[in-house]
């Protein structure tokens, strides 16, 4: 119960929540066992929480800034190749939430501009976005594998299998999360990229609200042990 309020009174938590209601409730509407009626309301339910979402990074745009100037230059990374990536990634972060507040104002009127241009970038910076962290989290698993397979050399056992560690587990279930964010990502990219500009897949929409929860398990997890 104390983990559930915590969810619900942290930003970051509200949002996993809506994320996960607005994704499953555009997932059941596409299926057969709902009436016309029915649909239409879990569509737009679905709308109106992503518009929910959109409005609640409005106030965004400081933390991340406030992320972006402690992590610096990255001086702090042992790697060249790591700590210029993530400073790519901070800075498409950071363009991102403007640029997505132009988009919001010229789609609820309040700029008298088309949207289409901006909401196009935004979905550029998300990829982005998506495929550094996809990559920082390979070269991880990659170092987390070669770690474990060294303690398996000294290991006087000399035993093969082994379960995942606890870090291999998360880096790897974090992957396969973020893949699903891509797939939605290229869902909405202009026609001509893969299955950009067609509708959400129910598949890709089961995966995503699992994707959803497991972050949502992740984060419980997390203030468990806190």
């Amino acid at each position: 119960m104390n983990s559930t309020l915590k969810l619900l009174e942290s930003h970051s938590g509200r949002g996993r929540i809506l994320r996960t209601v607005q994704y499953g409730s555009k997932m059941v509407a596409g299926t057969t066992f709902v009436n016309e009626q029915s649909r239409n309301g879990l569509l737009v339910l679905s709308s109106q929480l992503g518009l929910c979402r959109t409005i609640l990074r409005l106030f965004d745009d400081l933390p991340m800034l406030s992320y972006t100037m402690s992590y610096g230059l990255g001086s702090q990374e042992k790697s060249l190749f790591i700590r210029l990536i993530t400073l790519v990634q901070n800075f498409t972060d950071q363009l991102f939430f403007p640029i997505e507040h132009i988009a919001w104002a010229s789609d609820a009127g309040i700029l008298k501009i088309s949207s289409e241009r901006w909401n196009n970038l935004c979905v550029y910076c998300w990829l982005i976005s998506l495929s550094i962290t996809i990559t920082r989290n390979l070269i991880q698993l990659t170092k987390l594998r070669q770690r474990e397979a060294k303690k398996r050399s000294t290991d006087a056992s000399g035993s093969i299998s082994r379960k995942l560690s606890p870090e291999e587990l998360w880096t790897s279930l974090s992957i396969v999360s973020e893949l699903a964010d891509l797939a939605i990502c290229i869902h909405f990219m202009p026609s001509g990229f893969l299955w950009s500009g067609e509708e959400v897949t129910q598949g890709t929409l089961v995966f995503h609200c699992g994707k959803t929860s497991f972050h949502i398990e992740q984060w419980v997890t997390q203030a468990m042990d806190h």
